[in-house]
């Protein structure tokens, strides 16, 4: 069962954009945003991130135990394969002159690392070549003062972007849920994962949804979610909200409800 724009928009309680059907009209105060360009990722740290995520994807091919963590969330063999997803068994502590990164030292005294921790690891590659790198951990706990999902030091600090530009961008928060949309409807659009509710575009970013025909934004339902909505809306006329029909995210919505993510890809689409 998928959602009218109308009932998204109740939903989340904010007014429906009418301004693809009534010329001129805006319900929302045009936000002034500033973004700036991410840092050029160095050929020291793609190096170390290629061989770090074809160990992981290696390892994760061969770890039934942690294969199945991905299966159970809907994730078919070859999506695992077409994304490279990976498994990390062990939690490293690297050297980060090995992936071109400078000398820092704590506040203890002690150099800074690169953590790389035990979960599942997810790749962001642009023609092949990595330029992000996030790792779900496996030993996350609710409570944890450290993240469910550690970015990798020295990637690009922007969104995930996963398929075809030239499509219309479903905005939503984690890349796990991105890459599981891409699975039924790579053909339909290209998804975009913040890795976090309240992370901004940077400028390349910015520029690209501007010129979408349509953005679909996605965020999980929950108070986080739901607060960013306006600000999202507010910058740009060609998007429309469209969470989840079922659950908070969409991966709960696929794996706890069974909802036909291409359908509610489709639906959505309909607003062009």
């Amino acid at each position: 069962m998928s959602l009218s724009y109308k009932d998204a928009c109740s939903k989340l309680k904010v007014p429906p954009k009418t301004s693809f059907c009534s010329k001129g009209h805006y319900p929302f105060k045009k936000t002034i945003f500033s973004p700036q360009s991410s840092k050029p990722v160095s050929t020291k740290w793609q190096n170390s991130a290629r061989a770090f995520i074809e160990r992981c994807h290696q390892k994760l091919l061969k770890t039934l135990s942690a294969l199945d963590l991905l299966v159970k969330r809907g994730f078919t063999l070859d999506t695992i394969k077409t994304f490279s997803l990976g498994w990390n068994p062990d939690t490293i502590f690297d050297n980060r002159s090995a992936w071109g990164l400078p000398l820092e030292v704590k506040e203890n005294g002690k150099e800074r690392v690169q953590w790389l921790p035990k979960g599942i690891v997810i790749p962001e590659l642009n023609a092949e070549v990595p330029v992000r790198v996030k790792i779900r951990r496996s030993e996350w706990f609710q409570g944890d003062k450290l993240p469910k999902y550690a970015e990798v030091s020295g990637g690009l600090q922007r969104p995930s972007i996963y398929g075809d530009l030239q499509k219309p961008v479903v905005v939503m928060e984690s890349e796990l849920d991105a890459i599981l949309t891409q699975q039924f409807a790579s053909d339909l659009c290209c998804c975009m994962a913040l890795g976090g509710v309240g992370k901004r575009p940077d400028k390349q970013v910015h520029e690209f949804l501007t010129k979408a025909p349509l953005i679909l934004l996605a965020l999980d339902y929950d108070d986080a979610g739901k607060n960013e909505y306006p600000f999202w809306m507010s910058l740009y006329p060609n998007l429309r909200p469209w969470p989840a029909s079922k659950g908070k995210s969409h991966g709960d919505a696929y794996q706890l409800f069974n909802v036909d993510l291409r359908r509610w890809i489709s639906t959505g689409l309909e607003y062009m």
